[in-house]
């Protein structure tokens, strides 16, 4: 959407911002400013005044101009406004995991009985069953290794062959050990030995850094006191033979698992952070209109009883915070992909950060949440809310899912679809986050002398609609700092009669850095 144009009128009365470090405002009056860049100011199209605009850009920027503008009264216009919310809309309806995953579980479904078929037909040679007793735990191990991603097929698979290397080494040796002993004090040792190893590899499952190899440690402990009690009653062979069978059945599933299509936990996680990403946008919209427009939501009472249909705000807190335990396995599972270690643009440190930073907004919609399913019974709407907060409320409504669709979009590809204008929009909620606060204040003093009904009660859900805004302006900083490997170039989006031009304006006016 063009963001450069004319700027469009506020509502009469709307408040200055005051100097601070979301909204810092130019020392000069407009009109002075327009006189001094030698520029006459056109009369107005309505008798409602046009008012300082905040300026967050440096003086010598190129996008000091359109920064100037960047107000929420120019997403007040109801066709603006129209255009930003149907695009986000559109954004907001698609679901790329959960269509996704559907698609994988097929693929999954197919790619693992075919490597069951391989490895059945490779154990079912005579020659190698008679020599060996243990072809089945080939196929064994192919469905146990074989996960929907690529990480996931290597962590399992590396784990579960240096868990049995382990395993069967140490069994072979205690076994040979216990045939030179007697009896008496055979029996006493393999016991001591198997105390010992299934300490350690249970310790070791429990410890937190260790959290990339506790399969191994879990295949180490029951491999080993199970190959153990066979080379002391049995022939050792039998625990190098259980060791070929699960590298062979191993290397099946990394075969299958390389083949295209491929499917990799680094994927997983982009679209996972970006479904999320969509589901908050949504939330955060639902909410900002159901307050707006004086709707009552049900209560968590009903839904759960299944009386009444769960809302979006509410499905999208228990979509968001469940989803914590899959995508922290897919992060730890992206560790272990070759594209994902040597091509990665994000950490798995940064993408926990955004996951966690992106749940802290669901959070901040809990006490939201609830305020709005117990609305107070005297509340009531006087013009003092619709002509103050409502506008405010309402560019908070279609810039912060705005946002978030613009991490979303971040999130699956890896750079942003439209960088200036995702810009553009995080200067224009960072004004409208100053507007409001300020109206906020001036709301309450005002119904300190005329009291309006449930005034608190609107003064505690913007303040907190302000916290879900600042909280959705530090996690598009945080995705733009950490996948964009740099900031995008504004420069380039504007003409050199533009640039030039807009310096000229910016050294007249003596536009103030934030």
């Amino acid at each position: 959407m063009a963001l450069d144009g004319a700027v469009l009128p506020h509502a009469r009365g709307s408040p200055t911002l005051p100097r601070s470090s979301f909204a810092p405002e130019d020392p000069r009056s407009p009109a002075e400013a327009d006189r001094s860049a030698g520029h006459e100011r056109s009369p107005p199209s309505s008798p409602s005044s046009t008012p300082r605009l905040p300026v967050i850009s440096s003086a010598r920027s190129p996008i000091a101009h359109l920064s100037r503008q960047m107000s929420p009264g120019l997403f007040l216009s109801p066709l603006n406004r129209v255009l930003l919310r149907s695009h986000t809309q559109h954004l907001m309806t698609r679901t790329p995991w959960s269509h996704t995953k559907k698609r994988w579980r097929v693929i999954h479904g197919v790619r693992t009985a075919a490597a069951v078929a391989v490895a059945t037909v490779f154990t079912l040679s005579d020659d190698l069953y008679r020599v060996t007793e243990t072809g089945p735990w080939a196929v064994i191990t192919v469905v146990i290794l074989l996960q929907p991603t690529q990480g996931a097929t290597v962590q399992k698979s590396v784990n579960r062959c240096l868990g049995t290397i382990v395993a069967a080494g140490a069994a072979v040796l205690t076994g040979l050990c216990c045939r030179g002993m007697p009896d008496a004090v055979a029996v006493p040792f393999l016991i001591a030995c198997m105390l010992v190893v299934t300490f350690l590899c249970t310790f070791v499952t429990g410890v937190a850094s260790w959290r990339n190899w506790h399969y191994a440690a879990l295949l180490c402990c029951f491999t080993y006191d199970f190959l153990a009690l066979l080379a002391f009653r049995e022939q050792v062979s039998s625990s190098l033979y259980r060791l070929l069978m699960v590298t062979s059945g191993a290397a099946v599933a990394l075969f299958f698992a390389i083949l295209p299509p491929q499917q990799r936990a680094s994927e997983q996680i982009r679209l996972m952070l970006a479904e999320n990403c969509l589901k908050t946008a949504a939330a955060v919209r639902f909410a900002t209109e159901t307050f707006v427009n004086g709707r009552t939501l049900p209560s968590l009472a009903d839904i759960e009883n299944g009386e009444v249909k769960s809302d979006v705000l509410h499905q999208a807190y228990h979509d968001v915070i469940l989803s914590r335990t899959p995508f922290e396995e897919a992060v730890s599972n992206a560790w272990w992909e070759w594209q994902w270690r040597c091509h990665r643009d994000l950490s798995n440190t940064n993408y926990r950060k955004l996951s966690r930073a992106d749940r802290h907004i669901v959070y901040g919609l809990v006490a939201l949440d609830h305020l709005m399913r117990s609305p107070d019974a005297e509340n009531g709407r006087g013009l003092a809310f619709e002509t103050m907060l409502k506008p405010k409320l309402e560019a908070l409504g279609v810039l912060m899912p705005a946002l978030l669709c613009h991490v979303a979009h971040f999130s699956e590809h890896g750079k942003g679809k439209n960088d200036f204008a995702s810009a553009c929009h995080a200067r224009a909620l960072r004004a409208a986050i100053g507007e409001l606060q300020t109206t906020l204040t001036e709301y309450g003093q005002l119904s300190e002398v005329h009291p309006v009904k449930g005034f608190t009660r609107d003064i505690a859900i913007g303040q907190l609609l302000i916290d879900t805004a600042m909280r959705v302006h530090d996690l598009y900083d945080a995705a733009e700092r950490a996948i964009t490997s740099t900031r995008p170039n504004l420069d380039v989006t504007l003409s050199n009669k533009q640039n030039e031009d807009t310096d000229q304006y910016c050294a007249s006016t003596e536009v103030s850095p934030v």
